[in-house]
C-alpha cells in the first residue's frame, strides 16, 4: 500500500512539474494600469550614407557611435571593424580581426584602445587600429549558463579595470533559476576574475519562450552612475540594475500596439527545431533595443510587431519606438514600419537624432534614416 502511495505521489509531483514548465502564460500588456502621455514623437527629417568597398556588405552584428571622436563603426561580416568619420562620411580605417579569430562585439575608446569580445573562445582582446594585439584576456565562467552574447545588441562597457558584457545563451531548461542563468558579467582585467550578475526577469524561469530570439538581452548605459537598463523581448517592463547587483527595478515600458506576448505552450524539456522557433518569434510581439538619448534626456525602446511567417527568408517585423522620459514615464510612441534586417545591431543616437538603418537597395552604401524628437501637435 505504501509503495502504491509513493508511486502515485511521484506521478502526481511529476505532473505538477510538467504543468509548471509547459502551461501557457498569456502575459497581457497592462497598458491601462500605467499613466502615459502623448507629448513627443519621432519625425524623419534627414538621412546619411556611408560608402562601402567591394568586399564589405550592409550586414553587421555590432556597431558603435563614439561621441568624443564623432565616428561610427560597425563589425562587417568579414571580421573587420569599419570606422567612419560621421562628419565627412568617409572611411577612416579598417581593423582586421582575423589575428584574434574574429569578434562578437567591440568598444573603441580611442585609436590605440579597442576592446573586442569573442564569444566562441570567451576572450577579450585589447588591440589598436592597426589590428596589433596588445593583450588578450581569457574569461572563465563562474556559473553553468554563462551570459555570452551572440551579437552586439548590448554594448560592452568599460569601468576602470572592469569590463561589463551582457548576453545570453540559447535554450530552455527545466532548471532555469535566477542564480544560474544570468544576463551580464563583470570581468576584472587585474584579478582575472569573473562575476556573473543580473538575472532575467521572473517570467523567464517558469515558462517557455522559444529557446532563442525572445531570450535575447538588450541593454544600455544609464546616465546614473554605475547603472544599466535591460530590455527583455517578452517583458512589457524594462529594468534598472546597479552594476554588480542582482536586483532588477522594474519600470513599465509597454507598446500601445501590443495586447499580449504569450509564452509557448510546451514543456521546457522539449526542444524546438530552428524553423519552429523562428515561426513562434515572427508571429509574437516582442521588444528589442533600449537606447539613451543624452541630448534630449529620453530613452527609446524598440517594439517589434508580430507578422505572418511564411518560411525563411522573407518575413520582417514592423517596429515602433516607445519614448520614455528621465523618470521612465511614457511620453510618446511612434510607429516606424519596416527597417533593415540588421537594424538591431546598427542603430545609434547622436546629436543629430536617432539613426535607423534603412532598406535602400544599393550595395555601395550603408543607409540610415535620421529621426528627430519633436513635440506632437494635438489635433483639434
Amino acid at each position: 500500500m505504501k509503495k502504491i502511495f509513493l508511486k502515485s505521489l511521484l506521478v502526481f509531483t511529476s505532473s505538477l512539474i510538467f504543468i509548471c514548465c509547459s502551461a501557457r502564460l498569456e502575459n497581457n500588456n497592462p497598458i491601462h494600469e500605467h499613466a502615459r502621455t502623448d507629448e513627443l514623437q519621432l519625425e524623419k527629417n534627414d538621412s546619411i550614407k556611408f560608402p562601402l568597398d567591394s568586399i564589405t556588405t550592409v550586414f553587421t552584428t555590432a556597431s558603435q557611435y563614439n561621441d568624443d571622436m564623432e565616428t561610427y563603426s560597425f563589425l562587417s561580416q568579414n571580421n573587420t571593424i569599419c570606422s567612419y568619420s560621421y562628419k565627412d562620411k568617409k572611411l577612416i580605417y579598417k581593423v582586421d580581426l582575423h589575428k584574434i579569430n574574429g569578434g562578437t562585439e567591440f568598444l573603441i575608446k580611442n585609436n590605440d584602445t579597442i576592446y573586442v569580445y569573442n564569444g566562441k573562445s570567451h576572450s577579450i582582446s585589447l588591440i589598436n587600429y592597426h589590428g596589433d594585439i596588445i593583450k588578450t584576456f581569457h574569461v572563465k565562467s563562474d556559473i553553468k549558463s554563462f551570459p555570452s552574447p551572440l551579437t552586439g545588441v548590448a554594448p560592452m562597457l568599460v569601468r576602470g579595470d572592469n569590463i561589463i558584457i551582457s548576453g545570453s545563451l540559447y535554450g530552455e531548461t527545466i532548471n532555469d533559476n535566477e542564480n544560474d542563468r544570468k544576463v551580464s558579467y563583470i570581468y576584472n582585467i587585474k584579478s582575472n576574475k569573473t562575476v556573473s550578475t543580473a538575472p532575467y526577469s521572473s517570467l523567464y524561469y517558469s515558462h517557455n519562450w522559444g529557446s532563442g530570439l525572445l531570450r535575447w538581452v538588450y541593454s544600455t548605459e544609464s546616465p546614473k552612475e554605475n547603472v544599466m537598463l535591460f530590455s527583455f523581448p517578452a517583458d512589457h517592463f524594462i529594468y534598472e540594475n546597479l552594476i554588480g547587483n542582482n536586483k532588477l527595478k522594474p519600470h513599465y515600458a509597454g507598446s500601445k500596439y501590443f495586447d499580449k506576448i504569450p509564452s509557448y505552450n510546451r514543456s521546457k524539456a522539449v526542444f524546438f527545431n530552428t524553423d519552429e522557433a523562428t515561426k513562434y518569434f515572427a508571429e509574437s510581439n516582442s521588444y528589442a533595443n533600449i537606447l539613451y538619448d543624452k541630448y534630449n534626456k529620453v530613452y527609446y525602446r524598440i517594439a517589434e510587431l508580430k507578422t505572418k511567417y511564411n518560411g525563411m527568408p522573407g518575413w520582417k517585423k514592423e517596429i515602433s519606438i516607445i519614448i520614455l522620459n528621465a523618470n521612465f514615464q511614457i511620453v510618446g510612441e511612434t510607429l516606424i514600419g519596416k527597417v533593415h534586417g540588421t537594424n538591431n545591431y546598427s542603430l545609434f543616437v547622436n546629436k543629430h537624432g536617432l539613426h535607423l538603418q534603412s532598406n535602400k537597395k544599393d550595395e555601395n552604401f550603408m543607409f540610415f534614416d535620421i529621426y528627430k524628437l519633436t513635440k506632437k501637435i494635438k489635433k483639434r
